[in-house]
């Protein structure tokens, strides 16, 4: 006679179970969800450097059209002299 044994299990595994490898660095250890108002920091962080890099960006290509203006112009100037 052989006996079969089946082993079923539904139960999802404990997080002292889990492999650390399975687990991201921005996981919470515990099951308690982050509050609302943390993550309203966070994201009004995150604008604020998004509009702080757009700026910057904006600066930059304006510096640049400046630049490529005064080239310009300085071209036309040459052109002009010969």
């Amino acid at each position: 006679m052989v006996h079969v044994f089946v082993i079923c299990s539904s139960k999802k595994p404990r997080l002292d179970q889990v492999p650390a490898a399975s687990l991201d660095a921005d996981d919470p250890l515990d099951s308690e969800d982050s509050s609302d108002e943390d993550s309203d920091d966070d994201l009004q962080a995150l604008l604020a450097e998004v509009t702080r890099i757009k700026k910057e960006r904006a600066s930059e290509n304006t510096r640049r059209v400046g630049i490529t203006l005064a080239i310009d112009i300085e071209t036309l100037m040459q052109y002009l002299l010969l």
